[in-house]
């Protein structure tokens, strides 16, 4: 799968797909754009948490040493999110998002 910034590419289809006979095509590959699922778009905590439990990559942007990273549980009944490690709540959360699919199994080892 290859990411790609979808806000140019709709700003590249406004731009290069002009013209009358064009328009229904422009709206066309628009649409399709917008309707693509959306990758690595952080939620925040403030819009909402996870629906069900299970681990999550997060972001503590409130820490007080810095943002940084981190994989943790979250418990859908307490509504926080948990150290797996610590067996604890963890604070500072400001944004969540699923964690991506595991790499599929390539034969041979690493190249």
């Amino acid at each position: 799968m290859r990411l790609i910034d979808a806000d140019a590419m709709r700003e590249s289809i406004r731009v290069k797909v002009q013209g009358a006979e064009s328009l229904a095509l422009k709206h066309e590959l628009q649409k399709w754009v917008d309707d693509q699922p959306t990758v690595c778009d952080w939620i925040s905590v403030k819009d909402r948490l996870p629906e069900h439990g299970g681990r999550y990559l997060c972001y503590a942007g409130d820490h007080p040493i810095g943002g940084f990273c981190y994989i943790v549980n979250f418990n859908p009944d307490a509504k926080e999110f948990w150290s797996y490690e610590r067996n604890m709540p963890v604070s500072f959360i400001t944004h969540w998002m699923p964690l991506p699919e595991p790499p599929e199994e390539v034969s041979g080892g690493a190249n």
